[in-house]
């Protein structure tokens, strides 16, 4: 049955870019076990009447861009850091605690990449998100932010992590660096593949070289290479449950 679903492209984002097109039609049951098993391990995300988020704790004017980066939806972040942490305590020499200056590095730098990467995310998946219930309201789809201002939001928070690449090493510095293709271009792999969710593990696991690079100034390819491909794997399992979460809301476009 899972492998039926990959086949299908029903993976993480290309489900809402093949049922807003309705190219596909649903083959999976409602009540089938995986279904069920994603559902169970995690309560099903963006219900409609939420209770006071985080961002309500911010002047009105700001609500926008705070829900464009997902400030009231950290697990993405969270997501990201975990191998940027990883690496830097892989780093650390036997019998000490991680670098906290680079362990510092990573949360910010984690912070604002993510929020860029959403951001390039809804800018590219803009005219799908207006055809799906559950992403309409997204600022860029629903026309609380233009695009101009999008793209300047992108480039700030981009901005602020170039700044951050001056805390590291020059070869972590350009190993970060040649991560700004996979984030930009994440989205757009949902059009041609059935398996963007591939990039995007090779996109959220890219941390764990960078933060074990920036304490020892290179890559021991024998120790990060094994557990990036096992980056890459986690995300393919979160990514699938994701998509059995919110499956239902795209099932009906």
């Amino acid at each position: 049955m899972l492998l039926q679903l990959f086949r299908n492209g029903r993976g993480f984002s290309h489900c809402v870019l093949a049922s807003s097109a309705n190219a596909i039609k649903p083959r999976i049951k409602r009540t089938s076990l995986p279904h069920k098993l994603a559902l169970s391990i995690y309560p099903r995300p963006y219900s409609t009447n939420r209770d006071k988020s985080s961002i309500d704790y911010f002047p009105r004017s700001t609500h926008a861009y705070l829900r464009l980066i997902r400030f009231d939806k950290p697990i993405g972040t969270y997501l990201l850091l975990l191998p940027c942490s990883w690496g830097v305590a892989l780093a650390a020499q036997s019998g000490c605690l991680p670098d906290c200056k680079m362990m510092s590095v990573m949360i910010v730098g984690a912070f604002v990449t993510r929020g860029a990467g959403c951001i390039i995310n809804d800018f590219w998946d803009q005219d799908f998100d207006r055809q799906v219930e559950r992403t309409k309201q997204r600022p860029i789809a629903s026309g609380e932010v233009n695009n101009f201002q999008a793209l300047s939001y992108f480039a700030l928070n981009g901005s602020i992590a170039l700044l951050l690449l001056t805390q590291l090493n020059m070869y972590s510095t350009l190993l970060a660096l040649s991560s700004v293709g996979l984030i930009v271009t994440y989205p757009l792999f949902k059009r041609i593949t059935h398996w963007p969710q591939v990039v995007l593990g090779f996109t959220f696991s890219w941390g764990l070289l960078v933060g074990y690079s920036s304490v020892v100034g290179h890559c021991d390819w024998t120790i990060l290479l094994p557990l990036y491909a096992a980056g890459v794997a986690w995300t393919l399992i979160y990514d699938t449950i994701y998509a059995f979460q919110v499956f239902d809301t795209m099932s009906s476009v």
